[in-house]
């Protein structure tokens, strides 16, 4: 579920559609939800209430959610409702600072502490990516290592643990 169809939100969409996740796109931008590079994807919603009144029993123990929505704001709003559906994955792009002002706000929502340990925030693995298309690459390797139980470890080290055991 990719929540913010900008630049990011779109290559995540892309990205995630092409290695063959079911993908659910929401923004409040209808012209940014028709754009012709997301055809591949049919399920759209301007808000997580039609995306919740569409798929009422949706199993959220397998979902992953990722934030790239153009505000903390919108966070703010959103996430207590995502955050009670226990997804598998939530993730929320921003800056150090974002974050820790969205968690402020979430604190004084009642939201805590130990149920805002459990969302991504800055978002992705440290790869140094500038572009979309790499923080998109980044996010989607965090969820996949999240998905596949997976330490994210590179494997050439890997390779040299095996070497040293005998």
């Amino acid at each position: 579920l990719v929540h913010g169809m900008g630049h990011v939100g779109k290559q995540v969409a892309l990205l995630a559609k092409w290695i063959g996740l079911e993908v659910f796109l929401i923004d409040d931008r209808k012209e940014l939800l028709d754009d012709p590079d997301l055809e591949r994807i049919p399920d759209r919603f301007l808000t997580i209430q039609e995306f919740m009144q569409a798929y009422p029993k949706h199993d959220f123990n397998n979902t992953f959610i990722v934030l790239t929505t153009r505000s903390n704001e919108i966070d703010i709003r959103d996430l207590p409702g995502l955050l009670e559906k226990k997804p598998k994955y939530i993730g929320v792009i921003g800056s150090k600072r974002r974050w820790l002002t969205t968690c402020d706000a979430l604190i004084e929502k009642g939201v805590s502490e130990e149920v805002l340990n459990n969302i991504y925030s800055p978002i992705g693995l440290e790869l140094k990516s500038e572009t979309p298309e790499e923080i998109a690459i980044s996010i989607l390797a965090e969820i996949l290592a999240v998905k596949n139980n997976s330490s994210g470890e590179n494997m050439r080290n890997f390779r040299r643990k095996i070497k040293n055991v005998g």
